[in-house]
């Protein structure tokens, strides 16, 4: 049963994400805007939770601990998630040639940046939107 919910919820995602593409493409809109491409980061699911428990952590984090922390997230939405955010250059991977393999994640430059971007983001939501839940 979730994995049907997923596929469904991944279908409205690539549906909606299709629309906006060809609305994009048809008038020219937000085409290799930087803004565009930082929000499409930001509304992913689980991205501001790896990167809130990545910079809180202050150091490099493992994947199972990352995990846990995370919980519900599953394995495999949890992989899905670093592999798209270290393509983004906000997460950096480091594999130790260990038996068993060590695999070890933290934020980039670019992460520390886009932490401070949130924290902005926080602020401004607080003060329009109420009291947030740290």
């Amino acid at each position: 049963m979730d994995l049907q919910v997923d596929i469904q919820s991944l279908r409205r995602e690539d549906i909606l994400r299709e629309k906006v593409r060809a609305i994009t493409d048809e008038f020219g809109m937000f085409e290799n805007c930087p803004l565009t491409k930082a929000l499409d980061l930001v509304r992913r699911k689980w991205a501001l939770q790896i990167v809130m428990v990545l910079y809180r952590s202050n150091k490099p984090i493992r994947f199972n601990q990352l995990e846990r922390e995370l919980a519900p997230i599953t394995q495999k939405e949890l992989t899905k998630r670093l592999r798209e955010l270290e393509q983004e250059g906000i997460i950096s991977r480091t594999i130790y040639p260990e038996v068993p393999p060590r695999v070890e994640y933290q934020l980039t430059e670019s992460g520390l940046a886009f932490h401070l971007a949130l924290a902005g983001l926080h602020e401004w939501s607080h003060k329009f939107y109420g009291v947030a839940f740290e």
